[in-house]
């Protein structure tokens, strides 16, 4: 996930009908709307094209540890813990990625 877009000038509770400026991002989570207003305006055809890359790379991730977990050979081999370890980790993984395509959609709604 996109660790930090800009310092913050300040955070806004808003309206939903409210004009929006170009350097506020937006977060709505169930009938809030939180905007986050910067220094600077956000790029966020660059911020668009940064999250797809990470969310491409993540979900190719996925599915090399799915590959892997799915395999009767590795399974046979490896030690409990260490399969229970990947398994976490491809859950913990496959959350992030829900979490990051959420945000897509938020850095879609803000451009």
């Amino acid at each position: 996930m996109i660790t930090k877009l800009n310092t913050a000038l300040s955070v806004i509770i808003m309206n939903d009908n409210e004009n929006m400026q170009d350097n506020v991002y937006i977060q709505v989570v169930e009938t809030l709307t939180v905007g986050v207003q910067t220094h600077q305006e956000i790029n966020w055809a660059e911020v668009e094209s940064k999250l797809t890359k990470e969310i491409d790379q993540l979900t190719k991730h996925i599915e090399n540890q799915d590959r892997m977990l799915n395999s009767g050979d590795f399974r046979s081999k490896a030690p409990a813990h260490i399969i229970a370890d990947r398994e976490k980790s491809l859950q913990e993984n496959r959350e992030k990625l829900i979490k990051m395509n959420e945000e897509l959609e938020n850095v879609k709604k803000n451009k």
